[in-house]
């Protein structure tokens, strides 16, 4: 088998040591990271001052969140899975970067449900902030 040096100048035989970190450690921090950059950079009163670019359907209206949950209903589910999944993955890097369950065991579809409720209520509000209310009911996230 061949040899290789190793670190410090040590010799190994042509396999990886088996002391090496698990790989999965620094992507679940850098996760972390990037979404409490994010949580920071979306609900900080600051961010709000210096109006940041946003993208993604969180920036689309409640009447338009309405529109696609009757779509849905009605046999055309497309466009309301495209809000589901924007506030999957919305939840979900809220979690991560709160080391918590910010839905306290509430399922994606309780989410959407109290979501389109609180859209029929205020149908000027954005999707983002219709998720954020529920958000900060269920979390530790004022």
């Amino acid at each position: 088998m061949p040899t290789s040096a190793g670190p410090a100048g040590c010799r190994r035989k042509g396999r990886i040591l088996a002391a090496r970190h698990d790989s999965s450690r620094p992507r679940k921090k850098h996760a972390r990271a990037i979404a409490l950059a994010l949580l920071v950079t979306c609900i900080s009163p600051s961010a709000f001052a210096l109006n940041p670019a946003l993208w993604g359907y969180g920036v689309r209206s409640c009447a338009e969140y309405e529109q696609a949950s009757a779509a849905a209903d009605a046999s055309n589910p497309a466009e309301y899975q495209r809000y589901q999944d924007w506030a999957a993955g919305f939840v979900s890097g809220l979690s991560l970067a709160l080391d918590e369950d910010v839905l306290s065991g509430s399922g994606i579809e309780t989410l959407m449900r109290r979501t389109l409720n609180h859209c029929k209520a205020h149908p000027s509000d954005d999707f983002f902030t219709a998720n954020m209310n529920l958000v900060r009911v269920l979390s530790s996230l004022r």
